[in-house]
């Protein structure tokens, strides 16, 4: 028996998306609308064609690839540990490993300061992949486990059985499983590095070494006067690199979670 919505609920229910559609549209409909203040279009060219852009690029690529990398490596392994392996004191391993997100990442900026500067990483890049990463591991433990968690017991059961190690069991059959959950580990952990402003601002005061986040600075009338026009481009344009990895993996969160782990 198929239930029809009647036509006033379906202008209803299509009124209500129309709506919620143009909430979200406002501010990027202002936000373009800015950005063609003064130049217009020249504007976008003038923020393409800075001599500073292509390095601030390049920096926040690395720094969101470093940031991915190790994210989702400690995440990854730690989940399946504490989910497939027989650990000792799990749970208050686990609740020790989970603690920082109770703990504003304001109030911890100055012992990370501390320990960059001590370490001699001041205007590298290393010093904002290391605290990124780190705020953003247990979010990504808590994901990645509770999707585990939901993996058959029995599919563990029958690699254990055909002689697969606990690496082989990873790599092997729960890894072609976990690709929609590290898909969205992958997006988020990116758009954390990527959007990150206040650690390059602390810890990157060269150049050479800053970040796209923090391009918009630039493009001033004076010391005093911002560009909006010029800043409102850059912020659009540093957009386009999230928009389009969203665009890119949207197709894999929607395929079978154990597609590759039976044929």
């Amino acid at each position: 028996m198929h239930l029809q919505a009647s036509p006033a609920t379906l202008r209803i229910s299509q009124g209500t998306l129309l709506l919620a559609g143009a909430v979200f549209a406002a501010p990027m409909l202002v936000a373009i609308s800015v950005a063609m203040r003064g130049g217009g279009v020249t504007n976008f060219v003038t923020v393409i064609t800075d001599p500073n852009m292509p390095r601030f690029m390049l920096n926040s690529l690395i720094v969101a690839g470093g940031t991915i990398a190790v994210v989702l490596t400690s995440a990854t392994l730690a989940a399946y540990a504490f989910v497939a392996l027989p650990l000792r004191w799990a749970q208050p391993l686990l609740l020790l490993l989970i603690a920082p997100l109770m703990i504003p990442p304001a109030s911890i900026f100055l012992p990370i300061f501390i320990n960059v500067r001590a370490l001699g990483l001041l205007n590298t890049l290393p010093a904002v992949i290391g605290p990124i990463a780190a705020l953003t591991i247990p979010v990504m433990l808590l994901l990645i486990r509770s999707f585990l968690m939901g993996v058959p017991r029995s599919i563990l059961d029958a690699a254990k059985m055909d002689g697969s190690n606990s690496f082989q069991t990873l790599r092997f059959i729960l890894l072609p499983m976990m690709k929609p959950i590290l898909v969205v580990s992958t997006v988020w952990t990116f758009l954390t590095a990527w959007n990150e402003y206040f650690l390059p601002l602390v810890f990157l005061r060269r150049v050479e070494s800053q970040v796209v986040s923090m391009a918009p600075k630039y493009f001033t009338i004076d010391e005093r006067t911002p560009n909006l026009g010029l800043q409102f481009a850059a912020l659009l344009l540093i957009s386009v690199p999230t928009l389009l990895l969203f665009l890119y993996f949207r197709r894999h969160l929607i395929r079978p979670v154990t597609s590759g782990a039976v044929k």
